[in-house]
């Protein structure tokens, strides 16, 4: 069930799982809003979607949380590996990326995210990290990144305020 609950939000869908009795079985029903939506008339709303590349668990969830509030669709990511993995299949209007993390840092997930020569060439990417690094913030700024901040000059209200002007969203 945890492939299909984590599937199922990359597509924007609920699910609900029970099993049949037979040991090892589960029936899945998957229901994309989309359908839910279309049945009762509603329009969909589009969020924007952000992927969250965050290794440091509780950052990350009060990242989602505060982006989630802000009625963006968010993603989220424990390093680079993941990150790229869900960048690639979900393709996010905004990927807010950490450079320092386990399997993949943030700058090898860039440039290998830039290498993609269609959506990944050109998603926006803000950086932030603990590094302040010259040579981290050359080579983030020599693939693209929108922009490099400092988690200890940050308030997360702020960040989310920056996200939204990136992309150009009303207060609504």
């Amino acid at each position: 069930m945890t492939y299909f609950r984590r599937k199922s939000a990359l597509l924007s869908a609920s699910i609900s799982g029970e099993r049949n009795g037979v040991e090892g079985v589960c029936i899945v029903r998957v229901t994309r809003i989309e359908h839910v939506e279309r049945m009762f008339g509603r329009k969909k709303k589009t969020a924007k979607t952000i992927l969250i590349v965050e290794d440091e668990a509780s950052l990350r969830r009060a990242l989602e949380e505060k982006f989630s509030h802000a009625g963006f669709r968010a993603l989220t990511a424990a390093n680079g590996e993941e990150g790229l993995e869900v960048g690639l299949d979900a393709q996010p209007d905004l990927i807010l990326l950490d450079i320092i993390m386990p399997r993949l840092d943030g700058l090898k997930m860039l440039k290998a995210l830039r290498a993609d020569k269609g959506w990944g060439a050109d998603v926006p990417v803000m950086i932030l990290t603990n590094s302040r690094e010259k040579g981290d913030i050359v080579a983030a700024l020599q693939e693209g990144v929108t922009q490099y901040l400092a988690k200890a000059d940050w308030h997360i209200e702020d960040i989310v305020t920056r996200a939204r002007e990136l992309l150009k969203m009303t207060n609504d």
